[in-house]
């Protein structure tokens, strides 16, 4: 199945018009609410206050919204020689993680800042030098701000913004300041707009309320979530572990792009204690779930029944958590 997948661009994109189907049906034949800003999201806050009224009009730009990023991380990753010529499993993957749990068929702050975060990481590939450019590293972090104004848990992606660091050799006090620069620039454009309307008071106290409110909190109520959970991080834990064993095998460049795409992981380990330790919400580790794992079903094996067997895997497994 996957090797006619692979061969067929037509096939692929039925595919993934199916999936997407299966998925999103229920989101707009019954849909439900946009998620609860749970924490000080300036940018999200004001989507809620135009959509929440409109709750199939919030389905319709989340599945937009998904879409899009799906495909831009195709894009970025086919222009990277990060993944197969022609292969559109990254576009299924991030769309099956994003919507992996039936509560997120619909617009949350994460499918937001998911669009500013891709941009974020496509400037920190490297273009063919070993060395981070002061735009590209103030782009990024500029970016990686506006993405916590998106969601306020997103600031943690700062951490494998700054690991980073360590594969370009950027050690200098300029690039740490530049990455400062960058990251408050957009926050202090809030800052202005909050001192103007008077609300300055105001959110500087949600904001230090918020980015130290973490809790230790699981909900283990559904079965069906914890299975298709525990399959979800134990497929993403093991293409991990896969590409870690081949990263000594490629170029200085392609390594160092392996590993930006690799390192969101911590940041979705950090997110845990935002919101819930277990289950976990797949939306946090979904683009280096689609990197890892289409890296993964793209090996070429001795028993390809093994890749079938995973993708069937990862197909009943999101659909189980959403039945």
């Amino acid at each position: 199945m996957l090797a006619a997948f692979k061969r067929n661009n037509l096939l692929q994109i039925l595919f993934i018009l199916i999936a997407v189907i299966l998925l999103w049906v229920k989101a707009f034949l019954s849909p439900a609410g946009m998620a609860v800003e749970h924490y000080f999201s300036p940018l999200y806050g004001l989507l809620h206050d135009l959509l929440s009224s409109c709750p199939k009009v919030a389905a319709a730009l989340a599945l937009l919204l998904i879409v899009v990023e799906g495909v831009w991380l195709n894009l970025i990753m086919s222009y990277n020689k990060l993944g197969d010529t022609n292969w559109l499993m990254p576009t299924l993957l991030f769309i099956l993680a994003m919507g992996w749990q039936g509560g997120s068929l619909t617009l949350t702050p994460m499918t937001v800042a998911w669009l500013p975060l891709l941009a974020a990481a496509s400037q920190l590939l490297s273009r063919g030098d070993t060395s981070l450019g002061v735009s590209r590293n103030f782009n990024a972090a500029f970016l990686v701000g506006i993405a916590t104004m998106c969601y306020l848990p997103a600031v943690v992606f700062v951490v494998p913004f700054l690991l980073s660091f360590v594969s370009y050799k950027a050690y200098r006090w300029r690039d740490l300041v530049v990455a400062i620069l960058g990251l408050t620039a957009p926050l202090l454009l809030l800052v202005v707009y909050a001192f103007l309307t008077d609300k300055l008071e105001y959110y500087l106290i949600l904001f230090r309320h918020d980015i130290v409110d973490m809790h230790i909190v699981t909900d283990t109520s559904d079965m069906a979530d914890i299975v298709s959970n525990i399959l979800f991080i134990l497929i993403l834990l093991w293409a991990f572990l896969s590409q870690l064993m081949s990263l000594g095998d490629t170029t200085i460049q392609h390594r160092i792009n392996t590993v930006v795409f690799m390192l969101p992981l911590t940041a979705a380990l950090l997110m845990l204690p935002y919101g819930t330790v277990f289950v976990v919400d797949t939306q946090g580790a979904a683009l280096p779930f689609a990197f890892l794992v289409s890296n993964l079903l793209a090996i070429k094996r001795k028993h390809i029944w093994i890749n079938e067997l995973v993708f069937c895997i990862i197909l009943l497994g999101c659909l189980l958590a959403n039945a």
